[in-house]
């Protein structure tokens, strides 16, 4: 049925309530004694023992619920990526930088969103956020091969590529591979991004299910 949210039990998968939306529903999250839910463009809060919808809860936020974080309720309204404080259930920020109308990814402390671009059209590029303060602390370049430490959540480095990547990178022997659409295939050093190798393909516009071809490497500086 459209719009019904369900509660199971984990251990048993047992139903333990459901509640019926007049419109169809998503982007669950739960935490606390909370389940937030979107229909109809508004987001709802549920009791998470019942099932009722609680009234007077979280007054001031619309939007789609994304994920909870601690005490931190990570939402996305109208292209931005906003936060709510559990218990005092007053909103923390609003981020200024719009993203992309899709799935977002929230793993320790950090969101990571894909970048926005004419209207809600993303050309590959990804932003992060703290969850905390909504500061973005880096931004990958949608034209750039980057590498992204995750303990320091900070870019650790970004090279320009010939043309767009087809398909994803393959980290093997130290090197992070690459094909491009214009058939180029390379490879960067993955401690510092250096440039060690350089091949040619079949472009990707004209065969797209060309397997890159072995890499050739520059001597003195490949594996």
């Amino acid at each position: 049925m459209i719009g019904v949210l369900h509660a199971l039990d984990a251990a048993s998968g047992r139903e333990r309530w459901r509640h019926r939306h007049s419109a169809a529903a998503a982007g669950v999250a739960a935490g606390g004694r909370w389940v937030f839910v979107e229909s109809d463009g508004d987001l709802w809060t549920h009791d998470r023992r019942t099932g009722e919808i609680v009234d007077g809860a979280f007054p001031e936020l619309e939007g789609r619920p994304v994920q909870v974080c601690g005490d931190i309720l990570v939402f996305q309204q109208s292209g931005r990526l906003g936060a709510a404080d559990l218990a005092s259930m007053a909103e923390i920020f609003t981020t200024d930088d719009y993203v992309l109308d899709a799935p977002v990814a929230v793993a320790d402390g950090v969101m990571v969103a894909a970048d926005r671009y004419e209207g809600n059209v993303s050309a590959g590029g990804l932003r992060a956020f703290d969850a905390a303060t909504g500061r973005s602390p880096w931004l990958v370049e949608p034209d750039d091969l980057t590498a992204v430490d995750i303990g320091r959540s900070a870019v650790a480095w970004s090279r320009p590529l010939p043309d767009l990547p087809v398909g994803a990178p393959v980290v093997a022997d130290g090197l992070v591979h690459t094909f491009t659409r214009d058939g180029a295939v390379l490879g960067h050093d993955n401690a510092a991004g250096q440039r060690l190798a350089h091949g040619r393909g079949t472009r990707a516009a004209d065969d797209r299910s060309a397997i890159p071809p072995k890499l050739i490497t520059k001597a003195g500086t490949g594996r």
